[in-house]
């Protein structure tokens, strides 16, 4: 089974439920939105948080299982939530963008 990664802004409401996404390949690409995040899709967002999101599988054989490492205001965790961990490439891309990235 494949394994894909995915940089997300996850928008949420006063209540935690997530209402609306902001996916990229890329880290940098979400830095334009970051700021803009809260309100940035609806009026009820008011908490925006990013994550790297790790999924097992993919559309056309089935998804069998996904994973997230949310960034705390110490950076990105080393593990995902499920114990697997997070790949080098992606810690040293967050360290890239840090400055930013770590104010979501």
């Amino acid at each position: 089974m494949a394994i894909e990664y995915e940089w997300d802004i996850e928008g949420a409401d006063k209540h935690g439920d997530i209402l609306d996404h902001d996916f990229s390949e890329k880290l940098k690409q979400l830095s334009s939105h970051a700021e803009h995040e809260v309100g940035h899709f609806d009026d009820n967002i008011v908490r925006a948080e990013l994550v790297l999101v790790r999924t097992v599988g993919n559309e056309w054989e089935g998804v069998t299982g996904r994973s997230w490492a949310y960034v705390t205001s110490e950076g990105l965790p080393t593990e995902f939530d499920d114990g697997n961990k997070v790949p080098q490439r992606f810690l040293k891309e967050f360290d890239r963008n840090r400055e930013w990235a770590i104010k979501v």
